[in-house]
């Protein structure tokens, strides 16, 4: 790739951690070299299992034994989250910088934005100082208009409807 442009995945809809694996798979498929890094998520998905069988290695998480949402955690259990978030973005930065690497994905980094463990700021600066070639995705609610700005493509999920409203709870495959 020429240029690397950089994606923003935002809003309250579904849509958001798919619309950025999707990328992936396209990635991959034209045999890019991918790095998905995902924040806040501490569970088996559907995602994860698939692309550790497509492409092994491609996902990281924090490495961080706290299994909590951020809510139930005690201050000391949210402290030693925020780091083990905080160490995960250095490496996404590592790989955004990093001139053999096509594509990096940084899911949910928005969220560890609204829960305190990374600054938006930081998130702007990778923009300005990621290797020009790489293409750059961030995910997750609440994207600031100054993040958006720095952004190529900006995308808003919206929900119209979802059937949790109905009381149907997150389905395996579906929803995660």
């Amino acid at each position: 790739m020429t240029r690397g442009l950089t994606h923003v995945y935002t809003g309250e809809g579904k849509g958001k951690t798919t619309a950025a694996v999707g990328l992936a798979l396209r990635a991959l498929g034209a045999g890019l070299q991918v790095r998905i890094f995902q924040f806040m998520k501490n569970q088996p998905t559907g995602e994860m299992t698939a692309l550790a069988k497509l492409a092994p290695g491609i996902l990281r998480r924090a490495d961080c034994d706290v299994k909590k949402f951020t809510w139930d955690m005690t201050p000391e259990e949210k402290g030693a989250w925020a780091e083990a978030q905080q160490a995960l973005f250095d490496e996404a930065c590592d790989a955004a910088c990093d001139k053999d690497v096509d594509l990096v994905i940084l899911d949910e980094a928005l969220g560890a934005v609204g829960a305190g463990a990374i600054g938006e700021d930081q998130l702007c600066y990778l923009i300005g100082h990621k290797y020009r070639g790489t293409e750059l995705v961030i995910t997750g609610r609440g994207a600031g208009e100054k993040l958006i700005a720095l952004c190529d493509y900006a995308t808003e999920m919206r929900m119209l409807r979802h059937p949790y409203a109905a009381g149907i709870p997150a389905r395996k495959g579906i929803e995660y």
